[in-house]
């Protein structure tokens, strides 16, 4: 996966980890981790901008995403279970998952 489509993968992971209008210390080290795994310093900062500056979520491009649908679904929920697993990220996962057809 390249850095733009790491970034549209950062994107998403924002919009996940936000499901709960709350991002928790341990969302947190997580998408710290995936951005810079994921997208670089670019990354980094759309996460900065999303959680410290409280900036609006950035969409992200989902048909560019289907094409990496197992990496994509892979991460989100990695994401997803990082501070356990709760029924609105479940159902969130499961949307994404049917989003990226």
């Amino acid at each position: 996966m390249d850095a733009s489509t790491g970034l549209e993968l950062v994107k998403l992971l924002l919009q996940v980890a936000f499901a709960d209008d709350e991002v928790s210390a341990a969302e947190r080290l997580s998408l710290d981790g995936a951005a810079r795994r994921l997208a670089g310093e670019a990354g980094v900062e759309v996460v900065k901008a999303a959680v410290d500056r409280h900036e609006r979520l950035p969409p992200p491009n989902m048909g560019l995403l289907a094409q990496h649908r197992a990496d994509v679904l892979k991460e989100v929920a990695r994401l997803g279970a990082v501070d356990g697993i709760h029924a609105d990220e479940l159902d969130i996962v499961a949307t994404i998952g049917g989003m990226l057809r």
